[in-house]
């Protein structure tokens, strides 16, 4: 799966993808985020289909504050290594997996 640099992304182009979180988005986190004053990390789209991979919670602080772009590293590849990125990504940072999510998620990768 390639990466590329971050680019702007309009934020209406990008759908939540295939997430290895079992639980809806956290509220409270994605109001924090989006009442944070920097920037954050670039979120990463799986570029065929434009879901994002990693950074839902950004996303969706970033509706919420109402802006139209949003950085972005777009990934090419298939579905399922697309969903390998976002458990790496999702155990390295953000808010951590519940053992629950790392479980469902392991038990995905291996079938």
């Amino acid at each position: 799966m390639a990466q590329v640099m971050p680019r702007r992304v309009r934020v209406a182009a990008l759908s939540i993808g295939d997430s290895p979180r079992l639980d809806r988005p956290d509220d409270g986190h994605v109001r924090t985020l989006a009442a944070a004053p920097h920037r954050w990390t670039p979120i990463v789209v799986h570029q065929p289909t434009m879901q994002v991979v990693d950074g839902v919670h950004r996303l969706l602080a970033a509706r919420l504050r109402g802006d139209e772009q949003i950085d972005a590293i777009l990934l090419d590849g298939t579905a399922e290594a697309a969903f390998v990125h976002a458990v790496k990504a999702n155990i390295a940072h953000g808010l951590p997996l519940t053992v629950a999510d790392r479980q469902h998620a392991a038990s995905r990768i291996l079938a």
